[in-house]
């Protein structure tokens, strides 16, 4: 059914259900440590805006991480299906279930950092009502040591790629950037972004941002919101 941040994942069925069931081998995983801390981590997580864990198999040299399946499409595909469109009203129900679910991750002690907050790693119900983030891969808890360069590019905080020095408050710059895709229906950047070093400066440097005037149908409290979230400085988010 796709790929996550380090493996592909296949629909499969456990007892009377559907389940995910993500396949990687030792040779793909960049670290033994990165993948148990990422079973650590999903073993602690039980929130209703969060794809559920379920069991971890290992068969080697294939490991089977299965978890629960959401029988929807991911919030970017729903974004960009141009022949289907969708209300501000449920854009606000989706990046609401978003937020609560970043929220939970983020009232852990030590906080517990996503890193890779996209539509992608967004995953909708078949009704279409009820958000889960999954794709933990990249989870870190704060304090620990940290990686520069980590998530996908269009939603990375400054301070990601300058430094490996930063916050939960990464995670809420990239919920920014995903507040502007909804509410846009277009990739952010899609129009000025062509080498990944300049585009890297320029949001660093000149503090480049989606534009504005693409959004629809967008209340002007979210607005305020996703300019008070892509702040330069984490801790004015």
């Amino acid at each position: 059914v796709g790929r996550g941040s380090d493996g592909v994942v296949y629909k499969g069925t456990l007892e009377d259900g559907h389940v995910a069931i993500k396949e990687m081998r030792i040779s793909e995983l960049k670290s033994m440590e990165k993948f148990e801390r990422e079973i650590e981590m999903m073993r602690r997580i039980e929130h209703e805006n969060i794809v559920e864990f379920i069991a971890v198999v290992m068969d080697r040299p294939k490991f089977y991480m299965i978890s629960e399946y959401m029988d929807g499409p991911s919030l970017h595909a729903r974004i960009h299906a141009s022949s289907d469109q969708y209300t501000g009203e449920q854009a606000i129900n989706w990046l609401t279930q978003a937020a609560k679910g970043l929220a939970y991750l983020h009232a852990f002690t030590p906080v517990i950092i996503h890193r890779d907050v996209k539509p992608k790693n967004m995953l909708l119900d078949n009704y279409e009502n009820t958000l889960k983030l999954c794709d933990f891969g990249t989870v870190r808890e704060y304090g620990t040591k940290m990686t520069k360069n980590i998530g996908t590019v269009i939603y990375m905080a400054p301070e990601v790629f300058d430094s490996n020095i930063y916050t939960e408050k990464c995670d809420i710059y990239s919920l920014a950037i995903t507040i502007y895709e909804v509410f846009s229906r277009k990739e952010p950047y899609d129009d000025v972004y062509s080498n990944e070093f300049t585009f890297l400066e320029a949001v660093s440097r000149e503090n480049l941002r989606p534009l504005r005037t693409d959004l629809r149908e967008c209340p002007p409290h979210i607005e305020t919101l996703m300019e008070c979230s892509w702040k330069p400085n984490p801790k004015d988010r």
